[in-house]
């Protein structure tokens, strides 16, 4: 089985969950991260290693020792490992599968004192060695009688790996591991791993035909409620109690209002979410806004980083970059009805304030005669409004001022 969802869309923490459930169901399970693993050239000795715990998590009184059986199929993994990385064998297994069968200890020091090429001639029937390792395995696995129940294997983090790693852990389960009563069940970024399988197969192979030999059924995680995750958020990192301890009983409503607006806007996983709230916490205890227009703009920008570094780019550079800002990238951020609402007339008054002296100069003397004139609109008077609370509040409220303080939480803060 496949679960498909984006980077921090909460995979991992849903097959945590999704474990600690099986278990109370009495399923036995194992959980392979593929990322902590991708110094290894070939993976299936760290796959396979796995299995080991089945030894512990079998029940008492069996007829046959689970840890004998294990031995068995470490021995028959013997051959398939020394194909993988030969002159290695003894280190591999001793170290990794621990064994201790003195026959299989025997047999492995033998081997890996054989050139790789006696030793490949000696494994020349390559299919029968997989079919006896692949017996060996099923029969451990079946082991635990009292439980008939399959055993399911998370194979977490493979979007992360390095292309050839990636493919290879999919490989070796795929035709050294699929056994009756094991379930593999792979996290995985889809439009990420179509990338590694066209990295390793070229450009113009068939991703989805190449993964659909993996998996017999694939799940996307649905996006979650962003209002909900706000409170969550919130909760976690104690706003509402911080806030209201500042009096500053109207943000709590204006952060739970517009952070999910904007998070929906930018289609923003879980963890992208988290960070956002890690550095606005610490953002908020530094100085508490006392405008929720400032409050709005702080959450935007740090949306922005975290989502698309290009255009918060363009905004810590807004003075050589405004006609740009202004005409394609703020309306495409903060959404076209609510940038040509006297709201967006606010941010754009705040946004002048920070141009070159020349361009803020003439802009804003074009204004004041069109406001005199009485040919205005209410959004041009909230530009000039905008621009005027900037002026004014220079030193606490100023989008520069913000930028500043953002630059500083970077300093320390690990996920920005």
């Amino acid at each position: 089985m496949g679960i498909n969802g984006t980077w921090g869309s909460g995979k991992t923490k849903f097959l945590e969950m999704w474990g600690g459930y099986l278990r109370q169901q009495g399923f036995r399970t194992l959980y392979f991260n593929a990322w902590e693993n991708d110094h290894a050239d070939d993976p299936f000795a760290a796959v396979l290693s796995e299995f080991r715990k089945l030894v512990d998590l079998a029940g008492e009184g069996k007829k046959t020792s689970p840890k004998k059986l294990w031995d068995k199929v470490a021995a028959k993994s013997v051959p398939i490992l020394q194909r993988a990385a030969a002159g290695l064998v003894k280190n591999l297994t001793l170290g990794i599968l621990d064994l201790q069968s003195a026959d299989a200890e025997a047999f492995i020091s033998g081997l890996a004192e054989e050139s790789a090429k006696h030793a490949l001639e000696k494994c020349a029937d390559n299919q029968r060695s997989i079919e006896a390792f692949r017996s060996e395995l099923q029969s451990f696995v079946k082991s635990d009688s009292g439980n008939e129940k399959p055993v399911v294997y998370f194979v977490d983090e493979l979007d992360r790996c390095r292309p050839t790693f990636a493919i290879a852990v999919l490989e070796r389960i795929k035709h050294l591991l699929n056994v009756p009563g094991v379930v593999f069940v792979f996290a995985w970024d889809r439009q990420q791993l179509d990338s590694t399988v066209r990295a390793v197969y070229g450009d113009q192979a068939d991703t989805g035909g190449y993964l659909i030999r993996f998996v017999d059924l694939e799940f996307s995680l649905p996006v979650g409620d962003y209002s909900v995750l706000c409170k969550a958020l919130m909760k976690r990192f104690d706003f509402i109690e911080f806030l209201h301890s500042k009096d500053s009983h109207e943000l709590v409503h204006e952060i739970t209002k517009k952070f999910p607006i904007y998070a929906a806007r930018y289609a923003l996983s879980v963890r992208e979410q988290e960070k956002i709230f890690i550095a606005f916490s610490i953002l908020c205890r530094i100085s508490v806004p006392d405008e929720s227009l400032i409050l709005e703009i702080l959450l935007v920008l740090l949306i922005i980083r975290v989502k698309s570094p290009r255009q918060f780019q363009m905004i810590t550079s807004a003075s050589r970059h405004f006609d740009e800002l202004v005409a394609r990238e703020l309306p495409a951020i903060f959404g076209e009805e609510m940038w040509q609402s006297r709201h967006g007339g606010l941010i754009e008054g705040l946004f002048i304030y920070e141009c070159k002296d020349e361009f803020r100069a003439s802009r804003m003397e074009a204004l004041r005669v069109l406001l005199n004139q009485k040919g205005g609109t209410q959004r041009d008077q909230a530009i000039y409004d905008g621009y005027v609370y900037a002026k004014d509040n220079r030193h606490n409220s100023s989008i520069s001022g913000l930028i500043r303080q953002m630059a500083f939480v970077s300093g320390f803060s690990l996920y920005l």
